[in-house]
């Protein structure tokens, strides 16, 4: 039988822990892609192209109307101004079209693309998973 392996995930509104049981039943932080142990809760669309963590986060910097963050406290919450205000900075925040809550909107008019909180929040651990995987 193959031993089995289990694989920690938490996220962060900030950043997020990847952490796996190692050989002596301890948890142990694991490195991300880039290196590092945390690694940013963002997400980022350019250029046809999707992007996690610290490359996520750079994007911020000269593509902040295409760049998603703080979707963690956005679970389960209706739209408000309030909460698109707290989120200026970064992709657009609207009300989903079928009320379900707000919506994160990126791209340009051509070819908008409507990200709930949560989705960005399945992207981003399918994601974070694969790395624990690699």
């Amino acid at each position: 039988m193959a031993a089995k392996t289990y694989i920690g995930l938490s996220l962060g509104n900030d950043n997020s822990v990847i952490a796996i049981i190692n050989k002596e039943h301890r948890a142990e932080v694991i490195a991300n892609e880039d290196g590092e142990h945390k690694t940013p809760t963002f997400i980022a669309f350019s250029g046809g192209e999707e992007f996690h963590g610290s490359q996520a986060k750079h994007q911020l910097v000269r593509n902040a109307a295409n760049t998603i963050a703080g979707f963690r406290d956005m679970l389960g919450q209706a739209y408000s101004a309030e909460l698109a205000a707290k989120h200026a900075g970064c992709a657009r925040i609207e009300a989903a079209a079928d009320g379900s809550g707000a919506e994160f909107v990126v791209g340009g008019e051509a070819g908008s693309l409507r990200v709930s909180a949560h989705s960005a929040a399945v992207r981003y651990l399918q994601r974070l998973r694969a790395t624990a995987e690699a």
